[in-house]
């Protein structure tokens, strides 16, 4: 389906993508007052199985500094061009959606999904990164807003087991610690 590589391309919600991004993320509007980015997540070339129709990531500052809403400006490409690396630097964290690890194990392989996690800095509750990022206001305020930090982590914990799964669909559909079921 994909090249070696892939190249994302990441814009505000007024913008457009060149034709080379195989990812595009798209800035949401309402992005929980400033604290995080919430990024529309979209294949450019088609995919194979559609989950949902909006997949969403969300895009932090490893230090919790994001007070204003375009704060993650920097993230944006620029002039048009690609990247391989969100901003090649480990400033960033980010966590995806059930329904977006659903639909990267789904049309990637896991070569590729390792790579797409890699360059995209997921997170799933685990490292140094996570363990300085849940110390912020950010963290607390806005990612564990309406829910309860356990719940957050085994949502997390679910979406590492969903995206770096090596089994074919149907035994991956048969298992009781991942609820695809409810999903699809």
């Amino acid at each position: 389906m994909m090249k070696n590589h892939i190249n994302y391309y990441i814009t505000d919600h007024w913008g457009g993508s060149p034709l080379s991004a195989d990812i595009v993320l798209y800035e949401v509007t309402w992005n929980n007052y400033g604290y995080h980015g919430l990024f529309e997540f979209q294949f450019r070339k088609r995919n194979r199985y559609n989950i949902c129709k909006t997949l969403c990531l969300t895009i932090c500052r490893i230090d919790g500094t994001m007070k204003k809403r375009h704060d993650l400006r920097e993230v944006y490409s620029p002039l048009g061009k690609c990247f391989e690396k969100l901003n090649g630097s480990s400033c960033y964290i980010s966590f995806p959606s059930k329904d977006l690890c659903l639909s990267l194990l789904l049309n990637f392989s896991l070569e590729q999904r390792k790579e797409i996690a890699k360059n995209l800095c997921f997170n799933f509750g685990e490292g140094s990164d996570f363990d300085k990022f849940k110390s912020t206001e950010q963290y607390h305020v806005s990612i564990l807003r309406n829910c309860n930090e356990e719940d957050f982590l085994n949502r997390l914990k679910e979406c590492k087991q969903i995206l770096f799964c090596e089994l074919g669909l149907s035994d991956l559909l048969d298992r009781d610690d991942i609820n695809i079921n409810k999903t699809l």
